[in-house]
């Protein structure tokens, strides 16, 4: 059944926060995605910076695909898998499922609308195989073609962000109910996950699904973009990073046992490689809005 959006007119204004420190000046408006889009839509962000000077920050991946709108200058953008490749999307970008931290920077007077989809969101509004955007950065037109211009003038025409958050709703549910059916057994078992937070064992899942491995391995990596074991090991660095957002002075042996770590060296490993820094320099460089740390 099509996904419906029903208009309401109590629909929450976005949230907005200011910030201005030695780090930078920018303005973030937040918005909820329309209920029926829950399993698809992660959330809207409406992003301005008015300081022309460049910013750097490396984000650690999020276990989210992550679509971009660029009215600003142009973005400039690294995996540190492949540091050696650089892109510069003109209009916006689509990152599918990453491992590894990526590397964004911009040259100030940034202005943008950042849409977080679910893995399952995102097969559904793409129609395509998950795994051909693992690891990549790829033009908004290179992905939705002609209709990506055609969102880009509507959403900066709209003007405000709770405009534009509307837009983006009816435009994601419009192709979503155009797009392909995901398969249920991968839809239940990317949603175990997302909900325990990546703490629940492969096996567990094999088991309640009554399938092979291989057959969950083969499912997430057409329609999810990575394997299981790997997806639940970014979903409990996220947890852990969540925690940190309340805190200054973490305790790093309890949050790694919450986040299913009975290992305190695996944590560091797993740390350093999906946010490129150690713990402590985490904590040093991290950048107010929670999105990422400073880069130099």
């Amino acid at each position: 059944m099509p996904t419906r959006i029903m208009e309401s007119p109590t629909r929450r204004s976005p949230q907005v926060i200011q910030h201005r420190s030695d780090r930078g000046c920018w303005q973030i408006a937040l918005g909820t995605p329309n209920p029926a889009l829950a399993t698809d839509v992660v959330g809207y962000w409406g992003y301005t910076d008015s300081e022309m000077r460049v910013h750097r920050r490396r984000k650690a991946p999020t276990g989210h695909v992550t679509l971009i709108v660029n009215f600003g200058p142009v973005f400039r953008l690294t995996d540190s898998l492949r540091p050696d490749v650089t892109t510069e999307p003109r209009h916006g970008f689509i990152a599918g499922m990453h491992e590894t931290p990526v590397l964004t920077e911009s040259t100030g007077d940034s202005h943008c609308v950042q849409v977080d989809l679910t893995p399952i969101g995102a097969f559904r509004f793409l129609g395509c195989p998950m795994n051909l955007l693992t690891h990549r950065i790829i033009e908004l037109e290179d992905v939705l073609g002609t209709s990506a211009r055609q969102l880009r003038a509507a959403l900066y025409e709209a003007g405000d962000w709770a405009t534009r958050f509307a837009l983006l709703d009816r435009m994601i549910a419009t192709r979503i109910a155009l797009g392909p059916a995901t398969m249920p057994d991968i839809a239940w078992a990317w949603a175990e996950l997302h909900r325990t937070d990546g703490r629940v064992g492969i096996g567990t899942l094999t088991e309640a699904l009554g399938c092979s491995r291989q057959h969950l391995i083969g499912g997430f990596h057409r329609q999810i973009g990575l394997s299981p074991k790997k997806v639940a090991r970014i979903l409990r660095l996220n947890r852990i990073l969540r925690r940190l957002e309340t805190t200054d002075h973490p305790d790093w042996a309890g949050l790694a046992l919450d986040g299913g770590y009975y290992d305190q060296a695996h944590f560091n490993r797993d740390f350093r490689r999906f946010t490129g820094s150690t713990p402590g320099e985490f904590l040093r460089h991290r950048l107010p809005d929670h999105h990422g740390v400073a880069s130099v």
